[in-house]
């Protein structure tokens, strides 16, 4: 019967390591539901973050790119302008020198009938 008593306590402690072992690793899976829940939250609030930077930057950069557009555009009309202007210029020094031309002929004609007289 000693043996059996000694065998029952054996296998009391043994039963009992293995509650306490059992709740050890309960405690510990606990733990790391703990840390990895916790961890997951930094990475989603960084995440987050960095998303919120993104959107900040492209905004920025569409507004940028916008001014850029608006300004070419507006040089674009600027260019167009240029050219009717220019093309107003050649056509009127071209009408002008027609004239200043025509002018001279006429006083050149003049000049030649005085000099030399038909009749």
């Amino acid at each position: 019967m000693d043996d059996n008593k000694l065998l029952e306590k054996y296998m009391d402690k043994v039963d009992a390591d293995q509650r306490s072992l059992k709740e050890e690793m309960r405690e510990r899976e606990e733990r790391i539901v703990k840390i990895t829940a916790d961890s997951e939250a930094r990475i989603d609030a960084k995440l987050s973050k960095i998303e919120e930077i993104l959107v900040n930057q492209n905004n920025v950069v569409n507004a940028k790119f916008e001014k850029m557009e608006e300004k070419f555009d507006n040089s674009v009309k600027d260019i167009k302008d240029n050219k009717i202007a220019i093309w107003g210029i050649c056509i009127a020094t071209i009408l002008s020198v027609a004239g200043i031309a025509y002018g001279a002929i006429q006083v050149f004609q003049g000049f030649v009938n005085l000099v030399l007289p038909l009749s």
